[in-house]
Order: structure tokens, then C-alpha cells, then sequence
């Protein structure tokens, strides 16, 4: 088995010789090749494309930033509605704890013409007798 040398190794020619093949050939004439016409196609479908991108880039973040702006300050609006209600909820609250204290009651019950009870009267069923009570003054 021979081992070749590898390229890098090849000490390099100094002169260039054309390969030839046997018999010396006539060399083809070299000619100027026309240029080849450059088909148009219309690169409009591309560039619309691009461009609609760039501007749906552009404008969906306004949309959405304005969209969250505007449910922000919905969120502000129905905040400041529910602590106007939960304040008016507590003193709702404390007017009818206020109406059902006992001292509030009797001055209504006087308002309405009401007298305090007097003291109620007894039936006794096992001795039978009746103790009377007296009446509202």
C-alpha cells in the first residue's frame, strides 16, 4: 500500500502548462456572451406584504395600550362608584342601628301618641284567683 502525499505537502509548479490531450487542438475563439435579459417581476405582492406588517407592528400596540388605558380608567370609575356605595352602605347602616336603640323607639312611640304599659295583671290557675294589673297611664 503507497501512501500519496497530500496536496499541502506537493512542492508547487512554477509554471502553468495547459493540459493537453495527445494531439495539439485548435483553442476555441472566445466570444462575448449577450447579457442575459433580466425577466421583470413584479415584487409588489412582497413589498404590499411587508408593509402591512409593519404597520399592523405599529398599530396593534396602540391598540392595545389605548384599550388598557381606557379599561384602567373604567377600573378607576367603578373603584371611586364602590367606595361611594360601601360609604353610603355604612351609614345606612348605623341610621338603622340609631333607630332601633331603645331610647330612639320611645321618643317615636311618643311621636305616635303611645303611653308605657302599666304593669301587666296575673291569672293564677292552681289557686284561682285573679291579681289585676294596672292600666297604661
Amino acid at each position: 500500500m503507497s501512501v500519496q502525499p497530500s496536496l499541502a505537502l506537493r512542492k508547487p509548479q512554477t509554471t502553468w502548462r495547459p493540459q493537453t490531450t495527445g494531439a495539439s487542438s485548435p483553442r476555441p475563439r472566445l466570444q462575448v456572451v449577450p447579457a442575459v435579459a433580466k425577466r421583470r417581476h413584479f415584487a409588489w405582492p412582497m413589498w404590499m406584504a411587508i408593509a402591512t406588517m409593519l404597520v399592523a407592528a405599529l398599530v396593534i400596540p396602540v391598540v392595545i395600550n389605548t384599550q388598557m388605558a381606557v379599561t384602567s380608567y373604567e377600573m378607576y370609575a367603578d373603584q371611586q362608584e364602590l367606595s361611594q356605595l360601601q360609604d353610603y352602605h355604612a351609614d345606612l347602616v348605623t341610621r338603622a342601628r340609631e333607630a332601633q336603640s331603645p331610647q330612639k323607639l320611645a321618643e317615636k312611640a311618643k311621636e305616635l301618641g303611645l303611653v308605657p304599659a302599666g304593669n301587666p295583671g296575673y291569672i293564677s290557675i292552681e289557686a284561682g284567683t285573679i291579681t289585676a294589673g294596672e292600666p297604661a297611664k
